[in-house]
């Protein structure tokens, strides 16, 4: 990489277009720096870019001269907050519906753990079987298809499961989405109240 200097301001330049731009001087294949600075360019040093909030900040190249060497730096520059509060509520929900829907695992009286689907037609599914019990048309103990954790692995099973248990099941669903609302509703109270810092699993894992 280089900069061309002109009247102290750099910019990004080649060496492509050095030889554009003087198209009746015969630049060598490697052209010697002191070459280059007559023509005011320069070698550009690069420097890695900080970490930055993308939803709202932009990165800004600048370049700096220290030592008669050239830099590339960089400046973080906050978007404007018309442009950075509709782009984070928006990350916040998204955020939650990844959180709501990663699952959750339940451990029944056996001690076994069992991975626990929670994405919306999970919900939807696990919401009917209660009505149903609550109505006494689930017979007690019939199967269900659930996802047996052991080690590392899940292994789908049609599992013998009691009313109580997905009673259980259900409040343990319940309570896992809600949190995740929860967590949006504050996030999203911060950010309409001009927090731009906050974040949804911030606001998620104070809520444990």
């Amino acid at each position: 990489m280089f900069v061309k200097v002109t009247n102290g301001t750099a910019v990004r330049y080649t060496l492509g277009l050095l030889r554009r731009e003087n198209p009746n001087v015969s630049f060598p294949k490697e052209i010697p720096e002191e070459t280059l600075r007559e023509y005011g360019v320069y070698p550009l040093n690069d420097t890695p870019p900080p970490q930055y909030n993308t939803v709202t900040q932009n990165i800004q190249e600048t370049f700096t001269e220290s030592n008669g060497a050239w830099y590339r730096t960089w400046s973080v520059i906050d978007k404007p907050a018309e442009e950075a509060e509709p782009l984070l509520l928006q990350k916040i929900a998204s955020d939650r519906y990844l959180k709501e829907s990663e699952g959750l695992v339940w451990t029944d009286s056996q001690n076994e753990q069992w991975f626990i689907d929670t994405t919306t037609e999970s919900q939807n599914r696990i919401a009917n079987v209660l009505v149903a019990i609550q109505q006494g048309k689930r017979a007690d103990n019939g199967v269900w298809k659930c996802a047996k954790i052991v080690g590392e692995t899940t292994t789908l099973t049609f599992r013998p499961t009691t009313n109580a248990e997905l009673i259980t099941i259900g409040e343990l669903v319940h309570d896992h989405v809600q949190k995740c609302f929860d967590a949006e509703a504050a996030a999203s109270a911060k950010v309409l109240g001009g927090d731009y810092n906050v974040s949804f699993d911030a606001e998620f894992e104070s809520l444990e």
